[in-house]
Order: C-alpha cells, then sequence, then structure tokens
C-alpha cells in the first residue's frame, strides 16, 4: 500500500490510534476526517504529502508523531489545536515569535504583540500565525523572501482587528490561503497570488 485515499477512514467513531506503515507516501483528503475518538497518530518518514482535511474533526488526538520529510500538507489538513502537536524542533526569537527550526516558516505570533518586522529569509506564514494578536497588532512589515501566506494567517481570533486595518504584501507571495486576511479593512498588494481573496 502506497497511498490512503480520500475519506478512506472517515467519520469512524471507534478509531482510537492509527500507525501508518512505511509504504505510505501519501494521505488523501479527508482520510481520517471526523473520527472523533482518534487519540494517537503515527506518520513515518515515507510520507511526503497530507491532504485538505485529512485530520480535521479529530478532536481527541493528543499524540502525534510525524515523519521528517512531509513537504506538502495542503492548508487545512488539521485543526489549529493540532498544530502544535505536529510542530517539533521550533525556534522562538526575542518576541516569543515561533519559527520552524530553520527560521523559513512563522508559526505563531505571541498574544500582545504591537509591531513586528518578519525576518528576512521567512517563506512562509503559517496557519493562523497572527491570529491571537488581533487586540494589539498595529502593524506588520514583509521581507520580499515571503513566498506563501496560510489559510487563516490573518483571521483575528476575537473577530475583529482591534488596531490594524491595513497591511502592504509583497510581490514575492505567489500563494494566499483563504481567509488569510479575514476582516481586514485594506489589503495592498500588486502581485498575482493563487488564492488572492
Amino acid at each position: 500500500m502506497t497511498s490512503i485515499g480520500s475519506a478512506a477512514f472517515w467519520g469512524c467513531s471507534n478509531l482510537t490510534s492509527v500507525n501508518i506503515p512505511d509504504s505510505v507516501t501519501s494521505i488523501g483528503e479527508s482520510a481520517f476526517n471526523k473520527c472523533s475518538s482518534l487519540t494517537s497518530v503515527y506518520i513515518p518518514d515515507s510520507v511526503t504529502s497530507i491532504g485538505d482535511g485529512a485530520f480535521k474533526g479529530c478532536s481527541s488526538i493528543t499524540s502525534i508523531s510525524m515523519g521528517k520529510n512531509v513537504s506538502k500538507i495542503v492548508n487545512d489538513a488539521f485543526d489549529k489545536s493540532l498544530l502544535k502537536l505536529i510542530r517539533r524542533d521550533t525556534w522562538t526569537d526575542e518576541y516569543g515569535v515561533v519559527f520552524s527550526a530553520d527560521k523559513t516558516i512563522l508559526f505563531e505570533a505571541p498574544k500582545g504583540l504591537k509591531k513586528y518586522i518578519i525576518p528576512d529569509g521567512t517563506k512562509v506564514i503559517g496557519q493562523y500565525a497572527f491570529s491571537d494578536t488581533s487586540e494589539t497588532l498595529e502593524c506588520v512589515l514583509f521581507p520580499d523572501s515571503v513566498e506563501i501566506i496560510e489559510n487563516y494567517a490573518f483571521s483575528p481570533a476575537g473577530g475583529q482587528w482591534k488596531k490594524m486595518d491595513s497591511i502592504k504584501i509583497p510581490n514575492s507571495v505567489n500563494i494566499i490561503g483563504k481567509e488569510a486576511f479575514k476582516n481586514m479593512k485594506e489589503l495592498k498588494y500588486k502581485g498575482n497570488a493563487s488564492g488572492y481573496p
């Protein structure tokens, strides 16, 4: 077996653990969606892609081991609560902003952040990265190294942005996820990203 197909285990409410064999290279869309009793997942190094909604609605997961070779995780593969479980080898800067160990993916900005210059070399702004800053964030500046802004990256946790109403996106960005800038009044962008709202 080399792949787990779309919706293969959708809604299997009695499934409690998954140990994916080393022969599997891809996990399809919604493969384990709404497996409400699933508590532990092992994904081997052989897996290189995980599809949209693959583990959405799996609210009982407390342990997830992610292979190091996954290069393509579609934006909505995991619920927000699972993101912290799958992020390993992280690095935190002096402002409390969490990055991947190689500093190319910005995972999470902390509550209370007011102004932030995203460091040069950052390529991806992850899902929900700035969601918890909606009460205090006033300004964010992007470097030209940013290429991807994932789903809900700037979607405010409180529903509205309190202090920031506009943002300038560099032309280097070529993918913008859904609702990446939810409730932002003004977006300044001259590029041609796929998925641009």
